[in-house]
């Protein structure tokens, strides 16, 4: 059995190569064609690739990032009823503010959140509003003006509007880098059943040993969200109320969910078709090959 420490270095390594090459070059500003990074709040005038000392201080940034972003939200691994997940990722999150901030923008509209025209201090908003004004804070800043591009290590400029667009895409390169840790390391590497962001640009990861207990609690993952839900009725009601999916769309989506853990059995077979294809081949007689 592998041990936390072991897996929180693993997935701190496959976090810190992953953000590194998705911009490892630094950042601009969408309406700039100059990169920046974050220990240099200036204009750089000139183009990539960066001066060795900016690289080497980004690197070092984006490497003290990955540490410590990585946490175990479950204690008890065997408790089905604590959140879905074994394993959550702030580092888009954290990349993204540092960014934000660095340009200059994002403490000024914190600032300005919750004060009128008046300067006096707004009335607090109902909680269940609350949940949803977030989630646009979060997604529309590319409205306010606070989108900005991240710069590959190739050069490879990628937009970034949100928490959640940046942590949508480590997501994806999160993957690629486990996935080629697992075939190229020999020592044992944790596997995940599912990596993908929720709305606040925090990246859940299920991994293949909590998904088979969810599962065996009879729990379902849902395909839009990061959320669970207990059997097939509870699934398609969520996704009726949160997704606004139509009935027929939301009942299919979870009867996949459910199918998807059938097991067919048909190694028996494809061995004695490979047997009596061989035995052809080779002219020999159907009745020896069987």
């Amino acid at each position: 059995m592998i041990d936390r420490l072991a897996i929180e270095d693993q997935l701190t390594s496959a976090v810190s190569a992953s953000l590194i090459r998705i911009a490892g070059s630094g950042f601009q500003s969408s309406s700039s064609s100059s990169p920046r990074t974050e220990n240099d709040t200036s204009t750089i005038s000139t183009p990539l690739p960066l001066s060795s000392q900016q690289q080497q201080k980004w690197t070092e940034q984006l490497q003290q990032i990955s540490q410590g972003s990585i946490s175990f939200p479950n204690n008890n691994e065997s408790d089905v009823d604590g959140k879905p997940h074994d394993v959550e990722c702030r580092a888009a999150l954290s990349l993204f503010h540092i960014i934000r901030n660095s340009l200059g923008k994002g403490a000024t509209n914190n600032n300005k959140k919750n004060v009128d025209n008046d300067g006096k201090k707004q009335k607090r908003q109902k909680k269940k509003n609350q949940t949803a004004n977030n989630n646009n804070n979060n997604n529309a800043s590319n409205a306010d003006g606070l989108s900005f591009e991240l710069i590959s290590e190739l050069g490879t400029q990628r937009q970034i509007s949100s928490a959640t667009s940046l942590a949508n895409l480590l997501s994806l390169e999160l993957e690629k880098e486990l996935l080629s840790s697992s075939s190229t390391s020999s020592s044992d590497i944790i596997q995940f059943f599912d990596i993908r962001s929720n709305e606040s640009g925090i990246i859940h990861m299920v991994s293949n040993k909590r998904s088979n207990k969810l599962h065996q609690a009879g729990k379902l993952p849902c395909s839009h969200c990061v959320r669970w839900f207990k059997g097939q009725k509870g699934l398609w009601w969520h996704q009726l109320q949160a997704h606004n999916i139509t009935y027929a769309s939301a009942t299919e989506s979870a009867a996949d969910a459910v199918n998807c853990l059938a097991v067919v059995v048909f190694q028996e077979v494809v061995q004695r078709s490979v047997l009596v294809t061989e035995s052809v081949i080779d002219g020999d007689d159907d009745d020896d090959a069987v």
